[in-house]
């Protein structure tokens, strides 16, 4: 099942899966409020279950160096990856920068094919459910009723 909600800085689409994909909207200028925001969305998606982040980012989008900053230093816990999809030279510059020098403390890396970045992100859910044990389902099963 497919949930989704808008956002001011785009449009976050949830998988049962585990698979977040976000869509920033065209020249959205990002500040920390919209990580918080950002992140919040995911926290009340997912319930709490492991997800990793398909950014389609291939638009004109800005980030505040503050705004840069939180999001590489604050995830969320259940969060394994972030896979960022990128187009133009810009937005290759902003996504290298964040990568290399804010040092995002979950597993991020830049993408020009779609292809390659969500394999990606499924290649960190499949390990994650390779992880969970028939006791971990049965018990997840559980807290579920």
């Amino acid at each position: 099942m497919e949930k989704s909600v808008d956002i001011k800085i785009g449009e976050i689409i949830y998988e049962d899966t585990g698979m977040i994909t976000f869509i920033l909207k065209e020249d959205a200028e990002i500040e920390i409020e919209d990580i918080k925001e950002t992140h919040s969305a995911f926290t009340d998606l997912t319930k709490g279950k492991p997800f990793c982040i398909f950014t389609d980012a291939r638009c004109n989008t800005t980030a505040t160096t503050e705004a840069r900053a939180y999001a590489s230093k604050h995830n969320i816990k259940t969060n394994l990856a972030v896979a960022i999809l990128v187009h133009s030279t810009a937005m290759k510059l902003m996504a290298n920068f964040y990568i290399q020098f804010n040092k995002p403390i979950v597993p991020t890396k830049m993408f020009t094919k779609k292809d390659a970045a969500i394999k990606l992100a499924k290649s960190f859910l499949e390990k994650e459910n390779n992880k969970r044990t028939p006791h971990q389902e049965s018990l997840s099963n559980k807290l579920k009723r």
